[in-house]
């Protein structure tokens, strides 16, 4: 097992539920060229490329910045991210959080109007400066949940976590060499496709009463280039299924690797083509846009358009169906589909687990 699945398994292990988790190793230019666990690695790219450049020269070796921000890299605002400075690197991890405020427990809440009624938003905030932990920081942010000791519990397994994964950052010229390869077979798998130009459609179906938005996508595949357009997609809604664009990226990526052998679901090999989630629409949500059913809703249409446009430009066929690789089951676990908030069995586990003696004592 490697150190990054071994990450992966920790971190999935910190509360009783599917929390999600992901992790990244970037070099010193900050691409993130190792990934593992859940298909986040677009999206934890831009995280990380946010946090370095948001915070530029006061960024330092042992400097540790959180981000749940879906306008900067995150699907949702439950999608906690740790990032860390190390000597010729960065680590990143990232679990999905019991709470973080808004109208409801877990950030599922459907009459919200804007992200702020799903949750507090930290797009770069630093937690530890060269190694020393900042308090005030530390306190502010998980005093924003309902379950401050959970939050907390999150907090120090992802940087526990991003801690032992220092040692295994690549040299310079090791992780040049690796974005260099994934670049190298995205490029070679989408050789698979036959040249044209393919369109798909598919409703973000809540299993709710109303008009559905709809995932609009056109593949352009021409001299050795790839083209996949989102743009057409309906302008975003007022409901928590938009999806930010780097969730898009994540779900293109994913089911771009579930259809063409060899493509990698990260960002280097997602740089083998050229991908427009659009702006202001439901695939590339806006800053103000409520996000928090996209992980589940808005990841099936998307994957759906994706495999639909895969199929009509000579895609091998897979033994598995777009259902199956959507991560259903993960997204079942933690919501009552009847009214689109946190499950009854989530919110008990959520709810015992908090007061269990290990977290009050």
């Amino acid at each position: 097992m490697s150190a990054l699945e071994e990450a992966t398994a920790t971190l999935s292990d910190v509360y009783p539920w599917p929390a999600e988790p992901a992790v990244g190793i970037a070099g010193s230019d900050g691409r993130v060229v190792r990934v593992a666990g859940a298909e986040q690695g677009p999206s934890l790219q831009a995280t990380v490329t946010y946090v370095r450049e948001f915070l530029g020269g006061e960024w330092a070796a042992g400097d540790v910045a959180i981000s749940n921000d879906p306008a900067v890299g995150c699907a949702d605002v439950t999608q906690l991210t740790v990032v860390r400075a190390v000597e010729g690197g960065v680590v990143a991890a990232r679990l999905r959080i019991p709470d973080i405020g808004g109208y409801r427990l877990g950030g599922l809440a459907p009459e919200s109007h804007d992200v702020w009624g799903e949750g507090a938003r930290f797009p770069a905030l630093r937690v530890s400066v060269g190694g020393v932990p900042v308090e005030q920081a530390r306190t502010m942010f998980v005093l924003n949940s309902r379950v401050p000791d959970l939050l907390r519990r999150g907090l120090e397994a992802l940087e526990a976590t991003t801690a032992e994964l220092a040692a295994a950052v690549p040299t310079a010229e090791a992780a040049a060499a690796a974005w260099a390869q994934d670049h190298d077979c995205g490029v070679a798998a989408l050789q698979l496709l036959r040249p044209g130009s393919y369109e798909a459609s598919a409703p973000i179906d809540t299993g709710q009463a109303g008009a559905a938005a709809v995932v609009r996508g056109r593949l352009a595949i021409a001299d050795g280039a790839a083209e996949l357009d989102l743009s057409g997609s309906d302008p975003e809604i007022d409901a928590p299924v938009n999806s930010t664009a780097s969730h898009t990226a994540d779900c293109c990526a994913a089911e771009l690797a579930a259809r063409l052998p060899g493509f990698p679901a990260t960002a280097a090999g997602l740089s083998a083509l050229t991908l427009d989630a659009g702006m202001g629409r439901v695939t590339s949500a806006g800053p103000r846009a409520t996000t928090a059913l996209a992980t589940g809703y808005t990841a099936r249409a998307i994957r759906v358009v994706v495999s639909e446009l895969m199929d009509a430009a000579g895609a091998p066929r897979q033994d598995t169906d777009w259902w199956e690789r959507s991560g259903a089951e993960a997204f079942a676990s933690r919501v009552d589909t009847a009214s689109n908030v946190l499950s009854a069995e989530r919110t008990r586990a959520i709810a015992d687990f908090a007061d269990t003696q290990e977290l009050t004592a």
